[in-house]
């Protein structure tokens, strides 16, 4: 979905796009399987997102304060939210 929007409306900044791919398997995962690994995924998958939003100008919107770019912002969600899940789910489980 998030790949589609930002395709759609490259001047826009689809901020929770890579905070959700690394924390769906908290909620998505079976009970008593690890979310680890599909954590792990989507920190991989959002990257690959990032790269080629970026590559291709679909994420040149606008930035939260402290950021100097979408991409910038982008890339420390995705991985501020992959090692969030990381930790939850080692607090949790």
């Amino acid at each position: 979905v998030w790949v589609m929007a930002a395709l759609l409306r490259p001047g826009a900044t689809f901020h929770l796009g890579p905070l959700l791919l690394p924390l769906v398997p908290l909620v998505t995962v079976p009970e008593g399987l690890s979310p680890t690994r599909p954590i792990l995924v989507g920190v991989g998958v959002g990257a690959i997102v990032i790269v080629l939003l970026a590559g291709t100008a679909h994420l040149d919107g606008p930035a939260y304060d402290p950021f100097p770019s979408a991409m910038a912002e982008s890339v420390a969600f995705l991985f501020g939210a992959g090692a969030g899940g990381l930790v939850l789910t080692r607090w949790t489980r």
